[in-house]
């Protein structure tokens, strides 16, 4: 938790305590309460369960977010895994490419290198058509 928010925090902690110290105490007294303290007691007993409850559902929000969380970041691993297999598919294409055009051409010439070996490709044809 942030820093501005400990005061606020420390303050809780201290109420929850007291609270549990005076309910300890009534419930060995349980006997022998007097109708104030039935009613102390009754009135501590509904603030932690209120307390708890609140706890339990903050909880459940956290387990919540942090399911989802997680599943984002399976979902992100899942999509660099299926990255990579892409990129290495387009390497061993590149390679190829690459070798067939001759040797090392860079990448903003492989396009159009590509172009030109399918038109000498074509040109080879029309000029030398197979005979049957």
């Amino acid at each position: 938790m942030s820093n501005r928010h400990d005061p606020v925090r420390k303050a809780r902690v201290r109420e929850r305590e007291d609270r549990r110290t005076t309910l300890r105490v009534l419930l060995g007294r349980l006997d022998r309460l007097s109708a104030a303290e039935a009613a102390l007691l009754l009135e501590y007993v509904h603030a932690e369960v209120d307390a708890s409850d609140e706890l339990r559902r903050r909880l459940i929000g956290l387990e919540q977010s942090s399911e989802q969380i997680h599943r984002r970041i399976r979902a992100a691993e899942d999509a660099i895994v299926e990255a990579e297999a892409d990129r290495d598919r387009l390497a061993v294409y590149l390679t190829a490419t690459r070798r067939e055009l001759g040797g090392e051409v860079l990448w903003p010439d492989i396009p159009l290198a590509v172009r030109r070996l399918v038109a000498d490709r074509a040109q080879t044809a029309r000029d030398h058509p197979e005979e049957p």
